[in-house]
């Protein structure tokens, strides 16, 4: 008997390139779990997905507001 295959989140967009978040001053620490770093204060966070699937809008803003 095989196995039902859970379907992951939908991503209708990809997150942005690791080079277009470094301009940001944001940097990828994990691309899996997608882990995000703010280059000015060290501060770390994942953003979470919307129920559709797809990444809320801003995902990469700095939640210490180093970088809106």
């Amino acid at each position: 008997m095989k196995a039902l295959e859970q379907p992951g989140p939908k991503l209708h967009f990809a997150p942005l390139p690791a080079a277009q978040l470094e301009k940001l001053g944001v940097g990828v620490q994990n691309r899996f779990d997608l882990l995000l770093e703010c280059r000015k204060c060290g501060e770390q966070w994942s953003p979470q997905y919307n129920a559709d699937g797809t990444l809320p809008r801003g995902y990469w803003m700095c939640p210490n507001r180093c970088n809106w």
